[in-house]
């Protein structure tokens, strides 16, 4: 099921399937982005921190993404975990290593 979004941006498919690995060999970005918004989470004791008003968006597109070749609106995949991970710098953590290598090697590949 494809979409169309402004006129002069590509068509962007809704992804269903999001378990297994994709044809490059990594997780698809949704998936990622799901364990993001699990692992990311406010102290509950003071009740500060949890994900950045900064990469919230990023992961939030991340969520309609299969991986790098797909487009969500006018941006590129790409571009979107790009600014995630400029813009998750105050994630900090085992999970927030993990996954911030995890971006960095699919970009990379």
């Amino acid at each position: 099921m494809a979409y169309r979004a402004r006129s002069t941006c590509k068509v962007y498919r809704k992804v269903k399937d999001h378990d297994g690995l994709t044809e490059a060999g990594h997780r698809p970005l949704r998936v990622i982005a799901e364990e993001i918004f699990r692992t990311w989470r406010p102290n509950p004791v003071t009740y500060k921190g949890g994900i950045s008003y900064a990469a919230l968006p990023y992961a939030r597109s991340m969520l309609s993404l299969r991986d790098l070749s797909d487009v969500d609106f006018c941006d590129s995949a790409r571009d979107i975990v790009l600014r995630f991970l400029g813009n998750a710098g105050t994630w900090k953590g085992e999970d927030a290593r993990r996954i911030k290598a995890e971006l960095r090697s699919i970009l990379e590949g």
